[in-house]
This record gives structure tokens, C-alpha cells and sequence, in this order.
């Protein structure tokens, strides 16, 4: 199994297209259920800066599907929800479904707290649960890969002023033979801005830093980059859009500067109930 293979961990990709406030009506807000669902298409699957489904280069447009849905509990704090992964394109589907890096299935739960003068801290938790079942391939020793799963707990804090700026701190722990090579700790600063132009449209900006500490001796993909801007608009009742462009680098060994980085679009399309 590669040990560069990626997972998105699917409580970041809800955060970036979830949590632009756009003006709703009070009757709205409380019959609200708290579930938001999420169809999210992108030309690659970039996870901490690597092309998960690429073939030959980190620039392979093969596209991915995300479908999600994440339930808030009353007013809790609390959510837990469902991410999967699914590659739309390329000539290796098959091989990335049976070697464990397509059909991904990931359940997470998690928890937010917000203090201070207009809640400008927050204060977050989460665990993340990843598997592979329609993983089917075989091991380095011959073995069969079985049900290849990770777990990631979380914790990370944000402060909200005249632009977010957000540290994340998270263990990536494979739970199997064939994945405990991928076990690392990943730190990650960031800082975002979200500006609203009227009730239906927005801008989303992003840059986030991420550092990797690999339980085994690995000089690969230990810091990646990552560029975010999205366009998010508040379509009919609850209903929203919103298409991005990126741009995301990591170290590769063994490759030149320009093959080290990945420039893709996507698209999130959902609503909230």
C-alpha cells in the first residue's frame, strides 16, 4: 500500500462550504432539523497536498465525487455525519478500489464550542472513522487487504476577527497492518476570510500550512500547501452552490519542483433542512 495515499478528512471539506451565513428568515431557522446533505465534485482528490487518485502526475484530472450528510444536534454543539469518495474518472478506478483509495466511506462526530465577545472563539473536537469495503487487493506478503480502516481524532482552535485564522492538531492512526505505515501526527495552521456581497452571494479565501510527523522514516509529503477560493451563492430556500478553484503543493522524492503541485476546480452543490 502506497504511504503516500490520501483521505480528505470530511469535518474540513464541511467547514469550508457550510459555514457561510447568508440572511434567512427566523421561521426558517426554527423549523430547521440541523442536517445539511452535500454533493461535492472536484477534477482531483487532494488530500494534504497529494493527487490520491492520480495515475502518472499530481496534475491527473480525475475526477472524484463527495456526497456527505452531517446532522447538528439541537443546539449542542455536537454533529456527526457521513463522507464518502468515489473517482468518476481515469483508467486506474478498479486497481484504486480494490488497493484501498477509491469508494472511501467516512464517518465522523464531532463537537464546537464558542466563547467570548460575539463568539469569536471556538474551541473544536472530532473523530473521524475511515474505511475501505470493497477493498479486495492484496498486501506486500501476499495477504489479503480485508477491510483497511484509520481513525483521526482531532482537536483544533479558531479565532474569528478581521480574518480566521485556525491551528488543528490531529492523530492519523491506521488500525491494520496495511495501513499503520500512513500513521502520522499532522499539525496545521490556516487563516481564511469570508466576504459577503448581498443576502445571495460570497467569497471564501484560504491558506493553510500543514505539517506531517511520520511514525516511520518518511521524507515524502511532510509539509503540504493548499490555496482555496470559493464562490458560494444562496440559491432557492435552503438550497446553495458553490464552485472553487485550488491550488496545492507537498514534497515529492525523486521529482522535479514542477511536478510537485496541483491546480483543480470543484463544485458543491446541497442544501440544509
Amino acid at each position: 500500500m502506497n504511504f503516500r495515499k490520501s483521505i480528505i478528512p470530511a469535518v474540513i471539506l464541511i467547514t469550508l462550504f457550510t459555514n457561510v451565513a447568508f440572511a434567512q428568515d427566523d421561521a426558517a431557522e426554527e423549523s430547521s432539523a440541523g442536517v445539511n446533505v452535500d454533493l461535492g465534485f472536484a477534477t482531483i482528490y487532494n488530500f494534504r497536498g497529494f493527487n490520491t487518485f492520480q495515475e502518472d502526475s499530481q496534475m491527473d484530472q480525475n475526477g472524484a465525487f463527495f456526497p456527505s450528510v452531517t446532522w447538528s444536534i439541537a443546539d449542542t454543539g455536537l454533529y456527526i455525519g457521513y463522507w464518502g469518495a468515489y473517482q468518476l474518472s481515469g483508467n486506474n478506478i478498479a486497481a484504486n478500489v480494490t488497493g484501498a483509495l477509491g469508494h472511501e466511506q467516512d464517518l465522523y462526530l464531532g463537537y464546537d464550542k464558542s466563547f467570548g465577545a460575539d463568539d469569536m472563539f471556538t474551541v473544536s473536537l472530532a473523530f473521524t472513522y475511515f474505511f475501505y469495503p470493497f477493498a479486495t487487493g492484496m498486501d506486500d506478503d501476499g495477504e489479503e487487504i480485508g477491510n483497511p480502516s484509520i481513525i483521526e481524532p482531532l482537536v483544533g482552535f479558531s479565532v474569528s476577527t478581521v480574518v480566521d485564522l485556525g491551528l488543528s492538531l490531529s492523530y492519523f492512526a491506521g488500525v491494520d497492518d496495511s495501513t499503520s505505515g500512513l500513521t502520522h501526527l499532522y499539525i496545521k495552521p490556516s487563516i481564511g476570510k469570508s466576504i459577503s456581497f448581498g443576502e445571495r452571494f460570497g467569497l471564501d479565501m484560504g491558506f493553510g500550512a500543514g505539517f506531517k510527523v511520520w511514525k516511520e522514516d518518511i521524507d515524502d509529503n511532510v509539509v503540504d500547501l493548499s490555496f482555496d477560493f470559493a464562490l458560494p451563492i444562496a440559491l432557492e430556500g435552503s438550497l446553495y452552490a458553490a464552485p472553487s478553484v485550488s491550488l496545492a503543493w507537498t514534497n515529492l522524492e525523486g521529482v522535479g519542483a514542477g511536478n510537485e503541485y496541483m491546480v483543480y476546480g470543484g463544485l458543491n452543490i446541497g442544501a440544509d433542512f
